[in-house]
């Protein structure tokens, strides 16, 4: 492992797809909105992923099961997530609800306590606690206006989904399959659903949008796709993943920094310390994830000195 390499991997990643979500709202003053900003975006890369996946001789080949485990995992989890995360977009600052959003990580910490019994750890506990503190603070109900409420209320349920997509996918044994394979068909089945959806709803309207909103779109589809997941996957290669969620963190810091020096995005302090909040529990988790790591390890030593001593 190169663990300077994939820290560099790691910060490029966290700036990348905190720099999405900048771009992404330029693209709805260009006549895009946030459906048709998830359906192009998946739409765009589906020829991408295949062309490149084609060139490097992987093979597509999936079973039936695989094939509806990827449908439940886009269906419920990454097409819930981009469309209300988009839709966010439209009612609270970007650096808002990405770091909102965030808050997937203390979710996934609860389910795997609720759903599959694991330990709740004083640092999962103390996660929970800053995660729905932080919460509470972005909502701030003294001067609250419904928009808020409403952005407020989408965000946090892109982060359910994705939280749901994390766990499904974790658990479900779809990780046996190489990455871009997965994106490449969970790109094909986002864009069918919201594609239905978006004909249902009169909300995909290709014609609104100019040539330099879906010049754009394509950039921030390969930013996201290829550019950040690709990124992170080297990140977790040469740092693991406790380094690599800790600089995750960077991502929303990087949206709320473009967000204020582009478009004079104002979070008030009492958001700011909600933003703080929610990625200290970020922090609290990775410091969990290590801590387990080390009793794993700890514990395999012990097992290898029994067994040595026995064969002795």
């Amino acid at each position: 492992m190169n663990k300077v390499k994939g820290v560099i991997f790691a910060v490029i990643s966290a700036v990348t797809f905190g720099f999405a979500p900048i771009l992404i709202s330029k693209t709805y003053e260009l006549g895009n909105n946030p459906m048709m900003m998830a359906f192009s975006r998946n739409l765009l890369m589906i020829p991408i992923l295949f062309l490149y996946l084609l060139a490097k001789g992987v093979n597509f080949r999936i079973t039936k099961k695989q094939f509806f485990q990827l449908v439940l995992l886009s269906g419920f989890g990454t097409t819930t997530s981009l469309v209300f995360l988009y839709n966010s977009y439209n009612y609270i600052p970007v650096s808002m609800a990405t770091s909102i959003n965030f808050v997937y990580p203390t979710l996934v910490a609860v389910a795997s306590v609720l759903v599959f019994k694991e330990s709740m750890s004083k640092f999962r506990k103390l996660a929970v606690v800053s995660s729905l503190i932080g919460i509470f603070l972005f909502m701030d109900i003294s001067g609250g206006s419904r928009n808020l409420f409403i952005g407020v209320g989408l965000a946090l349920t892109s982060g359910f989904a994705y939280a749901f997509y994390i766990i499904f996918l974790a658990k479900s044994g779809l990780l046996k399959l190489p990455s871009l394979v997965i994106t490449f068909y969970s790109c094909i089945v986002c864009s069918v659903l919201i594609g239905i959806i978006g004909a249902f709803t009169k909300t995909i309207r290709p014609g609104d949008m100019a040539l330099e909103g879906w010049l754009l779109t394509l950039v921030i589809s390969i930013l996201i796709t290829i550019l950040g997941a690709m990124f992170i996957q080297l990140a977790v290669l040469n740092v693991g993943t406790t380094v690599t969620s800790v600089l995750a963190t960077l991502e929303p810091i990087t949206t709320l920094v473009l967000g204020y020096l582009l478009f004079q995005e104002r979070v008030g302090f009492t958001k700011l310390m909600g933003c703080i909040l929610v990625l200290t529990a970020v922090l609290l988790l990775a410091l969990d994830q290590r801590r387990m790591s080390k009793e794993r390890a700890k514990n395999i030593e012990v097992y290898e000195d029994i067994v040595n001593e026995e064969i002795i």
